[in-house]
């Protein structure tokens, strides 16, 4: 896996004035095609300190990160932490870092209104920020029999080809009544990012990587598609 990491640094001034708007961000910053911000919010007697990153529907971003805080004129006087978090558009909530009582930051850290964060984000996986290779889309609609319906999106497929492929498929459609009909079939509990990416392999893409493999070869198991686990073995 290709080394992915990066850091992010932001010196925050007179964020404890009285007249300083209750939550702050630094400008932000794109890293892998992700855009990510440090923010500072004041609640109560606390300061709470959070790393921010932007994503859209059907995006996830997995990250080990360490961050710090020092006093702008004394970069002795820190403290730092070790953690994990998982980003993802459903729980799109800042990943927490640091509680700090306000008369800590006052007394020790920013005695001069000026206050040193940083993250160093190591990111473990990517989920749906790759450019897909192959489209189903509405494009598509014109040369497909069958449609698959996830999460609201649908994409359009061949039957002939999805039941050459994996017998759950080939099933699926002869139980359809309505022949006549282009057969949509509901799919739950599952991310359209994967399954784009398991419709790419068995069209003979190399799709397959770290960062999905596991939830294609879930696919690949439920769909009884041989060639994807032959693949991988």
């Amino acid at each position: 896996m290709p080394n992915r990491e990066f850091t992010l640094n932001h010196k925050f001034e007179h964020f404890l004035k009285p007249e300083c708007t209750p939550q702050l961000y630094s400008p932000e910053e794109e890293h892998f095609g992700v855009k990510w911000k440090i923010s500072i919010l004041q609640k109560g007697d606390r300061i709470l300190i959070y790393l921010c990153a932007d994503l859209t529907k059907n995006q996830e971003v997995h990250i080990q990160y360490n961050a710090k805080i020092c006093a702008n004129d004394n970069h002795d006087r820190r403290t730092d932490t070790i953690a994990a978090y998982s980003f993802s558009y459903e729980n799109d909530f800042p990943s927490g870092w640091a509680s700090i009582e306000r008369r800590t930051l006052n007394h020790v850290f920013s005695n001069d209104g000026k206050l040193e964060v940083e993250f160093h984000v190591k990111i473990i996986k990517l989920i749906g920020y790759r450019k897909e290779l192959r489209s189903f889309g509405e494009d598509m609609k014109q040369f497909s029999d069958a449609v698959l319906v996830v999460d609201e999106q649908k994409l359009y497929v061949s039957k002939l080809y999805l039941s050459s492929q994996s017998s759950h498929f080939a099933n699926l459609f002869k139980r359809q009544v309505e022949e006549s009909k282009k057969p949509e079939i509901m799919w739950t509990g599952i991310n359209p990012y994967y399954l784009q990416y398991y419709l790419e392999v068995i069209l003979g893409e190399d799709r397959i990587d770290e960062d999905t493999v596991e939830a294609e070869l879930k696919i690949s198991d439920k769909c009884n598609t041989l060639h994807i686990s032959e693949k991988e073995m």
